[in-house]
């Protein structure tokens, strides 16, 4: 694949990545702050974390398609080698929206006298 061609591609999986967070993120606007947060950043991470096609190889793509052909294609564990960094990705997001949700909620409990 050329560099062009990478390039495009990353690209249009950026751009419907995008789409698909908006989408989810007007869905999600009916979902109170504590659950609404964490669902958004689980599903950015997901989309959006990276992660080398091949061992020694520069090219990158997302995370979970790594995994997903990685466990079709290879006999052998090598499809959790894109997991531990994604989960550690979700994992983070998840409790930087739940702690950012839980003080927006105390904040406004305290504003309001609460």
């Amino acid at each position: 694949m050329s560099s062009e061609s990478y390039l495009i591609a990353w690209a249009w999986y950026l751009g419907a990545s995008v789409a698909l967070l908006w989408c989810v993120w007007r869905v999600s606007a009916r979902l109170p702050v504590l659950a609404r947060q964490p669902v958004r950043a689980f599903l950015a991470a997901l989309m959006l974390v990276p992660w080398t096609v091949k061992e020694g190889h520069e090219a990158m793509a997302p995370a979970w398609l790594v995994i997903l052909f990685d466990a079709v294609m290879q006999d052998d564990s090598g499809a959790l080698r894109a997991g531990k960094p994604l989960l550690a990705a979700a994992l983070l997001v998840l409790v930087v929206a739940l702690v950012n949700g839980w003080l927006r909620r105390r904040r406004l409990q305290e504003a309001t006298g609460g």
